[in-house]
């Protein structure tokens, strides 16, 4: 089995670190790498645009570079492409896991990608959604006009063949649980839906120890 990391918490764990070593295999094979030594003013632009760190915009007279939105969907492409070339993975064999806003971004892949399974933890309805608790009263009422990402997890999930697994915890302040039971249920083919008691938005293995694991 080949498990790809389709985007990475905010903490330098141990997995994280390992498969951003592979992320930046394309920005090392650039030529203007230059072991790292290279001019401010003329970056590795290409192994930059391959890698999992997507897409970069130039901003400013200096050479100073924004990710872009973009970012999001071109790490989770170039990982599971690596996983194809590079450890020989097919589709049967691929498990695709989605932490946070990374449901969203796994939900997409495995549309394409049609892996063995799509496991998430703290999976959102969409990003409209996910608006309406975060913004001002109204707010979604214009977003349609002003976002660049939908990310709506609920409706690809009426259609996605692949079996879908989904843990979430009861105290999670910043995804609902709510929206957890909400994805697993309008699942086309659902594998297990685990609610931790307790549970935060980033601390499900510790709090649901044993069960986590055999879920």
């Amino acid at each position: 089995e080949r498990i790809v990391p389709v985007i990475g918490a905010a903490g330098g764990g141990p997995f994280l670190i390992a498969w951003l070593d592979v992320w930046a295999q394309p920005v090392r094979l650039d030529p203007k790498w230059m072991k790292g030594a290279y001019p401010e003013d003329d970056p590795p632009v290409e192994g930059m645009t391959a890698s999992a760190h997507g897409s970069h915009e130039i901003a400013g007279a200096k050479g100073g570079y924004l990710m872009s939105f973009l970012a999001l969907k071109a790490g989770p492409v170039v990982a599971l492409d690596y996983a194809r070339a590079t450890l020989h993975a097919t589709s049967d064999s691929l498990v695709l896991f989605g932490f946070s806003l990374g449901t969203a971004i796994a939900t997409e892949l495995a549309q394409s990608a049609l892996p063995r399974a799509l496991v998430l933890e703290a999976p959102f309805t969409s990003a409209r959604a996910m608006a309406a608790r975060l913004f001002v009263p109204g707010f979604t009422a214009v977003w349609s006009l002003i976002a660049r990402v939908q990310f709506n997890t609920l409706a690809r999930m009426r259609a996605l063949r692949t079996r879908v697994w989904v843990a979430h915890g009861d105290r999670d302040r910043i995804v609902p649980v709510e929206m957890g039971r909400e994805v697993f249920a309008a699942c086309a083919n659902r594998g297990e839906l685990l609610v931790v008691r307790g549970g935060g938005h980033t601390d499900l293995p510790e709090v649901a120890g044993s069960a986590y694991w055999s879920w």
